[in-house]
C-alpha cells in the first residue's frame, strides 16, 4: 500500500472504508474456493496428525498397552510428555486466571462501576 492511497484513504467515508470484498464468499470463483479449502485442510491435518501420534502413544503408555497405540517406546519421551503435562495444565491455569480476571474488570467497567483511571494506580 503506498501512502498516497493511505492519504486519500482516510477521507473516505467511513461506511465505504469498512466495506471489502472477499472473492471466497462471492458467486463463482471455485478456483479460489477449491484452492483454499484444501490448503485449510492440509494445514488442519499437519496440525491434528503430531497430536494424535503424541495422544496415541501416551494412553498406550498410561494403560500399559490397553488402549492406544505405541509409536516409540523410549523412557525419555514419555518423561518429556509427563513434564509437558504437568507444565500445560499450569499455563493453562494461569491462562485461566488471567481471563477471568480481565473479563470481570470489564464486566465491572461495563457496569460503570470502575473506571480505567482507577485500574492504573492499583
Amino acid at each position: 500500500m503506498s501512502w498516497g492511497f493511505h492519504y486519500r484513504f482516510n477521507f473516505m467515508n467511513t461506511s465505504t472504508r469498512n466495506n471489502y470484498r472477499d472473492h471466497f464468499f462471492e458467486h463463482g470463483h471455485w478456483g479460489i474456493k477449491v484452492r483454499q479449502t484444501l490448503v485449510a485442510l492440509i494445514c488442519w491435518l499437519t496440525l491434528f496428525t503430531p497430536i494424535v501420534i503424541t495422544s496415541a502413544t501416551y494412553l498406550a503408555y498410561l494403560t500399559h498397552g490397553r488402549h492406544g497405540h505405541f509409536f516409540w517406546h523410549y523412557t525419555e519421551g514419555f518423561q518429556e510428555l509427563n513434564f509437558l503435562v504437568i507444565f500445560l495444565t499450569f499455563a493453562l491455569g494461569m491462562i485461566a486466571v488471567f481471563c477471568l480476571a480481565m473479563g470481570y474488570i470489564q464486566f465491572q467497567r461495563s457496569r460503570g462501576l470502575v473506571n480505567k483511571l482507577s485500574l492504573i494506580h492499583i
